[in-house]
């Protein structure tokens, strides 16, 4: 990683844990914002501007990038609830396909490497 990856990935952080402070006070519109801001940043910092670009017009991320591009819309429309609706289903769409990678590249951390296992492990084990 070099030094703008690094900055990408703490920047990335403060964002998801803005948005959850957001979400967890009651839909604070600022702290929204702020986390929307900073996760957009820290995504074109992590892949650099050309690849964002690239990654985001893809024809199979297209409908990704539109919802999530009208979640933050919504935010800034002062209608938070659409907006963080949109924004997690349009994540979803334009991430979907790392879930696989995240969930490796996590139980290679120190500390969640610990936890993770249990909880994957508790999943298998529930009966359907």
């Amino acid at each position: 990683m070099n030094e703008m990856q690094k900055i990408g990935a703490g920047c990335l952080g403060i964002g998801v844990v803005l948005f959850f402070l957001g979400v967890l006070m009651l839909l604070d519109r600022a702290l929204l914002i702020m986390s929307n801001i900073l996760i957009l940043m820290s995504v074109v910092m992590l892949m650099g501007v050309q690849g964002f670009l690239q990654f985001v017009i893809q024809k199979d991320k297209l409908r990704g990038t539109v919802t999530f591009s009208t979640g933050i819309i919504f935010i800034f429309a002062k209608i938070p609830v659409v907006g963080i609706v949109l924004e997690v289903i349009g994540a979803y769409w334009l991430f979907g396909g790392m879930i696989p990678f995240l969930k490796s590249f996590l139980l290679k951390l120190p500390i969640l490497s610990m936890i993770l296992p249990f909880l994957t492990r508790q999943k298998e084990e529930l009966p359907l």
